[in-house]
């Protein structure tokens, strides 16, 4: 398979390094790291695989908000986000993260050259590292998740459906998820997202579910169990219009899709029976 067969190649856990740290200093400097074939070296020592020999790296620290697969190059792209060594890159760029690029690290290794480029360049070394870090945490889900992604509604343990074939979504945990399943059968997912869709079908009114996210081992990582409710009829409230309002029995469910407000002057009664999610 592709891991196996490139890993005799090239030292992988190197070449994962080495695009994590560039993601992470957000390097603009030409290279393989930004589809061009400038400022590195490939180098094989006798009877051993491919590293990189990098030079040049003047240009880093500047777009604290750039995405952290940026490599389009056809071969690279398909290193870095395979389902076996995506969970490596997000890996190994946590571990940048915590151990070389706190702000406090930052600061720290700054001060070395404020003699020589100044306070401010300092200043803004390690406000680059808060606002990168920052926006890289955002950007990996940590997490197994589900939800109604088409055809219903809801996030957790309780979703509702209004057809027998929802698509149910979510996240997975991305420094060890290489595959997702849905009561056992595969779902798709993509590793450079760490997120899964799955077509559902309901087997009655009520189906019960079970996501588990699966590392490239075998082992489990997460779970999280659910239950899909089948909506005949019924209301999706996402606002109240002015005036008398009156939910009933006949009319439920209510799905509310979020925070909704009763103007004044105006009068919500919510019948007995009246079924409200």
């Amino acid at each position: 398979d592709f891991p196996a067969a490139i890993s005799s190649r090239i030292d992988t856990g190197e070449w994962i390094r080495w695009f994590a740290l560039n993601a992470v200093l957000s390097n603009q400097e030409g290279g393989i790291h930004r589809d061009t074939g400038d400022d590195y070296f490939m180098y094989r020592p006798p009877g051993g695989r491919f590293i990189l020999l990098p030079w040049d790296m003047d240009s880093t620290h500047l777009e604290a908000e750039e995405r952290i697969f940026r490599p389009s190059l056809p071969a690279i792209r398909r290193l870095i986000t395979h389902p076996d060594l995506a969970p490596l890159y997000f890996k190994a760029i946590a571990e940048v993260l915590e151990s070389y690029f706190t702000p406090e690290d930052v600061a720290r290794q700054a001060a070395l050259i404020e003699p020589a480029f100044g306070a401010d360049a300092v200043d803004a070394m390690v406000t680059f590292a808060r606002e990168r870090s920052a926006f890289i945490a955002r950007s990996i889900p940590w997490r197994l998740t589900a939800g109604v992604a088409r055809d219903g509604w809801g996030s957790g343990r309780d979703l509702y459906a209004t057809t027998a074939a929802p698509v149910l979504a979510g996240t997975a945990p991305a420094l060890e998820t290489a595959r997702v399943t849905v009561n056992g059968v595969e779902a798709a997912y993509v590793p450079w997202t760490a997120s899964w869709t799955f077509d559902f079908r309901l087997q009655g009114p009520e189906s019960r579910v079970r996501v588990a996210a699966w590392s490239a081992s075998g082992s489990m990582i997460a779970a999280r169990d659910a239950v899909v409710h089948r909506l005949d009829g019924g209301h999706v409230v996402s606002a109240l219009p002015p005036g008398k309002v009156e939910w009933s029995r006949d009319g439920s469910p209510y799905v509310v899709t979020g925070a909704v407000t009763v103007q004044k002057g105006s009068e919500l009664l919510i019948g007995e029976g009246s079924r409200v999610i």
